[in-house]
This record gives structure tokens, sequence and C-alpha cells, in this order.
């Protein structure tokens, strides 16, 4: 099969991570694979080629009609058989391509739980009725969603949840010392969906009561309004020697294996990488009961759930997590990597991204 993988940048982030797996994948289960974007970012550049995946770039010019023009023509070009996008502003550039260029059959995903769909998804949703062969979310709770939103589409929904390379974030044993600070990681863009706020808020609960812990929120980047309220509120709250923001670590796995529990506090999801990924490497995880998250991280046996929009849930979670001393995390650590390894590999990925493919018939020029 001659496959075209369309996301818009290769920047850091899960989706961009999730396209590049799946692009890797398929060239080496034989297929030919080439990845197009249309943002310049160069992130996973050196990974892509190093696999052997061409890298194509759309110029970034004419908006929305402009982009998809060319990259209508540059599949035609290709002989592209089957595009398959990521994100929605790549997804509704292919189905506008396919629109002025019926020659490949589409697959899209969807990568964010969205509670609330507003005029722009409902336009991109009609694309898909008309355009798209597969509407793919990464989680359950995401299509069932989408489903019940739009039952129109819904024949055309499946869910195929995140790999994780299982042998890079692997189970590794850890010795906790329930005299030291609890070390909290959280790995993650820093936006408001991430509500960096909230945990922040929770985090004066805890120093309040005098209770020891760290965070550490790797996900700096670059500058915003948001990232600068977040700074300002971490000194108002008198937090700046335990709530420390860093910069994106490559490695993250190194993350994972140097700290006791990662804590994820976004008001939606859709499946996290860093939350499979840390299960991989043997985490005890801590995150909003929201989406499919529940599935993976269950109290009692991995990790906590709270509720991400109730700074008290946040903060009682933490601090019961802080009194147990660690006991429980080995246990714990245990639970995570064997849920880990029965629901994200790469081979049940790359399986159920075939089967949709090869169950599309041949384009109809």
């Amino acid at each position: 099969m001659k496959i075209t993988c369309l996301v818009r940048s290769i920047s850091m982030g899960g989706l961009e991570r999730q396209m590049m797996g799946l692009a890797i994948m398929l060239s080496k289960a034989g297929h030919d694979v080439e990845l197009v974007k249309y943002v310049q970012d160069e992130y996973f550049r050196k990974e892509l080629e190093l696999n052997g995946i061409p890298i194509v770039s759309i110029p970034h010019k004419g908006g929305t009609v402009g982009i998809a023009y060319r990259l209508a023509s540059h599949l035609r070009e290709n002989g592209t058989e089957f595009l398959i996008a990521f994100g929605n502003s790549a997804n509704a550039k292919a189905c506008i391509a396919r629109i002025i260029s019926n020659s490949f059959r589409l697959i899209v995903s969807e990568r964010n739980y969205i509670k609330r769909f507003h005029i722009s998804d409902w336009y991109r949703f009609m694309l898909y009725l008309w355009k798209a062969d597969f509407v793919v979310g990464n989680s359950q709770a995401q299509s069932e969603h989408m489903k019940k939103a739009f039952p129109l589409l819904a024949s055309k929904v499946s869910t195929i949840v995140n790999f994780t390379d299982l042998e890079q974030f692997c189970y590794k044993e850890r010795h906790y010392n329930p005299g030291s600070p609890l070390s909290i990681a959280v790995v993650s863009r820093i936006s408001r969906r991430k509500n960096m706020h909230g945990l922040i808020k929770a985090a004066a609960i805890l120093k309040e009561k005098r209770l020891d812990f760290k965070i550490k929120w790797y996900g700096e980047r670059r500058g915003s309004a948001y990232l600068k309220s977040c700074r300002k509120l971490i000194a108002e709250s008198g937090l700046e020697e335990v709530f420390c923001i860093l910069p994106s670590e490559r490695d993250v796995k190194e993350i994972y294996y140097n700290n006791d529990i990662l804590c994820l506090p976004s008001f939606y999801e859709g499946t996290p990488n860093c939350v499979c990924e840390a299960l991989a490497c043997g985490m005890p995880v801590a995150c909003s009961a929201v989406s499919d998250n529940a599935l993976y991280v269950q109290p009692g046996r991995n990790g906590w759930l709270f509720n991400p929009k109730d700074i008290k849930s946040i903060a009682n979670c933490l601090e019961s997590i802080i009194l147990d001393k660690k006991k429980a995390f080995k246990a714990y650590g245990l639970e995570s990597s064997r849920i880990a390894a029965e629901k994200f590999s790469s081979e049940r990925f790359l399986s159920e991204y075939l089967h949709l493919l090869e169950s599309l018939p041949e384009t109809e020029l």
C-alpha cells in the first residue's frame, strides 16, 4: 500500500509522537510510507529520517483551501492510495483535499475528548460525513461521545487507543525512601486544559499542612500568557521551592524512573501518552477522572483519581499519597506495568490501523 501520513507539524507532542510511530510501523510492515506536514517544526525529523520515512513540507500559505489544494496535487503526483490524518486542522485539510481530488481513501483521527462541540467542530464533522472513510477516536469515551453528538457519523467511527513503545518504556524496579519528599512529575504541554492552576492551588493547600513533597512540571517550551500567570501564582503562593516548571525532556523515561508518581490534572484528554508511558515504566499515577483514565488508573491497584475541577479533590488525593509513605508504590508499579503490556502494545496499534486500511475498497476515481 502507498500511504501518506498527514500531520500539522512534527513538533514535540503526543499527537506527533503517535503519528511518527504509526508511519514507522507501517513502513516496517512493508508499505510505502511518507509523512506530510505544513508547519515548520523539526523535532521528530531525526527519528523519521533514521527509519527511512520521507518528510514532505507543504507551503503554509493560502489558508486552509490553499494548503488543501497543494496537498491534493502532491497526493496525485505521489500516487497515494491511503491518507491518514491526525488532528483537527490536518483532518479538515485532508477532507478538502479529497473534495479536490478523489484519488485516495481517507482515515481521520480525532485526538482529544471534547465535551462541548463548537461551530468549527460541526463543520469538521460534516466534512467527515462527506469525505472520510473512517473517523478514529483515540479513547472509547471520545468515540462514544462523537457517536452520540453526531449520530449520522456513527457508522464511520472506530476506536484505536494510543500505543507505547514497550521496549523503550519498560518496567524498572525502584526503591522508595519513606523519609524523602514525595516527588511528583507532570509531563505535559502547559496550557489551560492541562490545569496547572488547579495543581498549583492544590499544592498551596499541601504546603499549609506542612506536607513533604515536590512537584516538577516538564513542558516549558516558550512563553505564553497562561505560563506567565502560572509563574505568578506560584510566586504569590510561596511555592517556588516545591513547584518547579522545567523544560521538556527528549528522554522522558528518565523522568518516570527518577520520580515517585506521575500526576496529570487535565480537564479533558484523549488517551494521554504520558500516562501510558509512565504505566509501562512501572509508575503509580494520580490523574483526573476524565475520558478513559479510569480504565488504566485504578484506585487501590495502581493509582488514584480526582476531580480536576475541585481543588480540594486534587489536594486530598495528593495528601493521601504523601501520608501513605510509599507503602503501596511497589505493588502499584507492578500492576501499572501489567496494564500497559495488555493495553498499549505497538502490535495491537498497527494491527488495528491495518484492519481499517485493508477493509477499504479501491478508490472510485
